[in-house]
């Protein structure tokens, strides 16, 4: 426009050397953008493969993820697979149980070596008034 020369009030007059080099110029830059979308698009395509690819070794991981936290968190006793929690409970319900069992035999033990003495201690009298007499 700085180049051209006014012809009329509503007309310029462009050389047709400045048109030309306008025109390669404009051909030059969109054959660099040309070359700018495909390298992208190149990218772009490679970097979505890359995102599945990822994506899928993700879920993967995952899997493997779970499967080792339920090894981790469960215990095979007797041949059956319990959580850790179960476990717990099952096993201080077992101790908690042998215990009470332990403490009842214990007591029972004592009344019955309490009644053994006593009835003994009887005999004892008993054959000493049959003795006497």
């Amino acid at each position: 426009m700085s180049q051209s020369r006014s012809q009329d009030a509503d007309f310029k007059i462009i050389r047709k050397s400045n048109i030309e080099i306008i025109q390669r110029n404009v051909n030059d830059s969109i054959a660099r953008y040309t070359k700018e979308i495909t390298a992208l698009k190149k990218n772009s395509s490679s970097s979505s493969q890359q995102v599945e690819i990822l994506q899928d070794s993700v879920k993967a991981l995952s899997q493997s993820l779970a499967e080792e936290q339920k090894k981790t968190d469960s215990i095979s006793f007797l041949g059956n697979n319990f959580s850790k929690s179960a476990y717990h409970t099952m096993v201080w319900s077992i101790i908690i149980v042998l215990a009470i069992l332990s403490f009842a035999l214990l007591t029972v033990y004592r009344k019955a070596k309490v009644d053994a003495v006593e009835h003994q201690k009887t005999v004892d009298e008993l054959q000493n008034e049959f003795q006497s007499l």
